[in-house]
């Protein structure tokens, strides 16, 4: 179990009631949930652009299914699983998609609308440098799943609905991804020496 996760959160006690579900609106559940939901798009997508992207498609998608959430206590798991799912349509697009070819690349980076950046800071996970640049070398499904585990503290079972994938599918990923990471991390010089 996570050590910031809390005890007892997955079951009720034997001869307690369960506690009672907090009703939210899709705005709240929403806002609630937009810095993570814009830290995994980041982590999917790798661009700034491409992740609010991917977080405006999931608020949409969202707004359109509230009425189809079954259970307002898994609110998190099921908004992951949309922008899950929405990465997963715009990489098979993109698969299909034709490459484009004889753009003069220098010329559109140099047009005054693209230098554009929006002057709010957008919100970015709290991970070192050297631990990013070790979770960005994970091969797809490893990153992600551990992604979902370690910094957006789903559960195994959370984890797996989210990427529509079984449980231990999903155990032997993590497992695998942090001995891949240990294995990085261990390789890399400390304290700023070459």
């Amino acid at each position: 179990m996570h050590p910031r996760r809390r005890a007892g959160a997955d079951s009720t006690p034997a001869g307690e009631a369960p506690a009672k579900v907090e009703l939210l609106t899709i705005d709240e559940a929403i806002g609630r949930n937009l810095d993570a939901l814009y830290a995994t798009a980041r982590m999917l997508t790798g661009t700034p652009a491409a992740a609010e992207d991917l977080v405006q498609e999931t608020a949409l998608a969202a707004f359109r299914a509230w009425g189809s959430l079954r259970q307002p206590g898994a609110v998190k798991t099921w908004l992951f699983r949309i922008l899950y799912r929405a990465h997963l349509n715009h990489r098979r697009r993109e698969k299909r998609r034709p490459a484009l070819a004889d753009l003069d690349i220098d010329e559109l980076l140099d047009h005054p609308i693209l230098g554009w950046e929006p002057e709010l800071p957008l919100p970015e996970a709290d991970l070192s440098e050297e631990i990013a640049e070790a979770l960005a070398a994970l091969p797809d499904g490893f990153r992600e799943t551990v992604w979902l585990i370690d910094v957006e503290e789903l559960t195994i079972a959370e984890a797996a609905e989210v990427m529509d994938v079984p449980p231990g599918t999903v155990a032997s990923r993590v497992y695998r991804a942090r001995r891949m990471l240990r294995e990085t991390l261990s390789k890399k010089p400390r304290g700023g020496a070459p």
